[in-house]
């Protein structure tokens, strides 16, 4: 195996358990005890925190390398539709987050739903699970190109691996 190669591995292991060694410290130091002061945070965060971190959630990697794409192909002009969404997501959750805080509540669908009603809750619901699915496909595709990159599996053994990890890294339910 060449000397790059086993660097990479050996810089990915060690980020991998510093990972693990720092949320495993931060678990013991904190006041969160079940899954719901997990989701909420122990309902401590500021409202632009929330909001941030609502958006984030949202808006991941793919997003900001795919706007990258999209505005070299098609130029600055028509990225401003492109990056328009993302505008009016923050907004809208800068708005909602003080509601969110004060109801207690996990999810927005579940805000939409004791807002709205039950239809509204499962079309958000929906919405939600759809817009998850394709962030979750960036994260893995560009998991296992990176480990196929850094390492010598193959793209195949890559998925694999980060899989393994993004399922084992994965927040648990506490209550």
């Amino acid at each position: 195996m060449e000397h790059r190669t086993v660097t990479n591995i050996v810089v990915l292991i060690c980020y991998l358990l510093l990972m693990v060694a720092f949320a495993a410290w931060l678990g013991k130091r904190a006041k969160i005890k079940t899954g719901t002061d997990f989701v909420l945070a122990g309902q401590s965060l500021p409202a632009w925190v929330l909001a941030g971190t609502l958006l984030t959630t949202f808006v991941g990697s793919g997003s900001i390398i795919g706007g990258a794409s999209f505005v070299f192909q098609n130029g600055p002009l028509v990225s401003i539709f492109f990056f328009l969404g993302t505008l009016l997501g923050a907004l809208t959750l800068g708005f909602l987050a003080q509601k969110i805080r004060r109801k207690s509540f996990h999810t927005v669908p579940q805000l939409l739903r004791t807002r709205f009603g039950r239809n509204t809750g499962t079309i958000g619901t929906l919405i939600v699970l759809v817009a998850f699915m394709g962030i979750a496909a960036t994260q893995f595709t560009g998991a296992y190109y990176i480990f196929s990159l850094i390492t010598p599996l193959s793209q195949t053994q890559g998925a694999v691996v980060a899989v393994l990890l993004i399922t084992f890294l994965a927040p648990r339910r506490m209550d």
